[in-house]
């Protein structure tokens, strides 16, 4: 999250930063175009006579507070938790703390119902929960992409991301309950990482479901077998997708925010791997369906493959995964009219 705030400061030309705590590692641009100190002292404010601040965490102890009233800039405080806050903290040391700020984003309920109930001690008070690093989406293959979706010819598709010899058979028993509501339904395969394309489709026959490539438009498949890194095609191109591997208990081998935030979907069993805290945003904001039983899975594509309850969920995501761009941007903004 620290290096997208910076990109979004550094997008304004004349900007200059100041950087104080977590000063380790910074992205080359921000390296080459920023002040550093480790921590601000009592000369702060006269020193450097900054245009605008963003305090991170814990708000600044009183003499820094009160350099901050004096100062009259814009400021905001975010990443604010209940933890930074104290059991009991008065109403008088919260209010000197945090008199500098026009603005507070609290990154968890407590903080922000605490100082809700103290009312009145800052402008704006938001809960935004904790800001997490923004997705950098897969680059898009725009021929492919067309080339696919004039092969599936408007029928209605389904992807199914990461896929194994395990967990296979749980997914075609699916398309085959599926595609009795669905007539011409089509499920993209998209293996797992090492998984062998050719002998997923060996076992397709005996699956009863048929399989064709890209090229052979005169097939009418049930499934087609996409190669194993082209997740992110599938997800932009069905407006459902089946998160395989975590319906076993191998678990998820990748995260599910990225089919997520190109507008699918998702479908997911019980096994997250070591995506557990991915998983449980999704949940939260009840942006994906979870299953209880891999036998339900046909069923919760059928009531999926209505758009409106596609997106649903999808809308649920996508608001969930801004939310930390929201925040970024109202911060980039406190610093540009800073500018003056």
């Amino acid at each position: 999250m620290r290096d997208d705030l910076l990109a979004a400061l550094l997008a304004a030309p004349k900007s200059r930063l100041l950087l104080t705590g977590c000063t380790q590692n910074l992205p080359e641009a921000a390296a080459a175009k920023a002040i550093v100190q480790a921590a601000p002292d009592a000369a702060f404010f006269a020193h450097f006579a900054p245009d605008a601040l963003l305090w991170s965490g814990a708000p600044p102890q009183p003499r820094l507070a009160e350099q901050l009233v004096q100062a009259e800039i814009p400021a905001a405080l975010f990443n604010l938790s209940a933890a930074h806050l104290g059991v009991r903290r008065q109403r008088r040391t919260l209010a000197g703390q945090l008199a500098g700020f026009s603005a507070v984003y609290c990154a968890d309920e407590a903080a922000h119902d605490q100082l809700q109930s103290l009312g009145g001690l800052v402008p704006e008070l938001h809960l935004t929960g904790p800001l997490h690093p923004m997705l950098a989406l897969p680059p898009e293959d725009t021929q492919t992409r067309k080339t696919l979706s004039q092969r599936l010819a408007g029928r209605p598709v389904w992807a199914a991301l990461g896929v194994t010899a395990e967990n296979l058979p749980i997914l075609a028993a699916a398309q085959v309950h599926a595609r009795r509501a669905a007539p011409g339904l089509i499920v993209l395969v998209v293996p797992a990482n090492g998984v062998d394309a050719p002998g997923l489709k060996a076992q397709f026959p005996a699956l009863d479901i048929q399989s064709a490539v890209m090229d052979a438009s005169a097939i009418e498949p049930g499934a087609l077998v996409l190669a194993s890194g082209q997740a992110a095609l599938a997800a932009r191109l069905a407006p459902v997708a089946v998160l395989a591997d975590s319906l076993v208990a191998a678990g998820a081998q990748d995260s599910p925010l990225m089919p997520a935030n190109l507008g699918a979907a998702l479908i997911h069993g019980p096994h997250f791997g070591r995506f557990g805290d991915d998983f449980a945003r999704l949940r939260a904001a009840r942006a994906s369906h979870s299953l209880g039983d891999n036998a339900a899975l046909g069923a919760a594509l059928v009531g999926l493959l209505r758009p409106d309850s596609a997106a649903q969920l999808a809308t649920a995501a996508w608001a969930m995964l801004s939310e930390t761009a929201d925040t970024l941007g109202a911060l980039a903004a406190l610093c540009k009219a800073g500018e003056g």
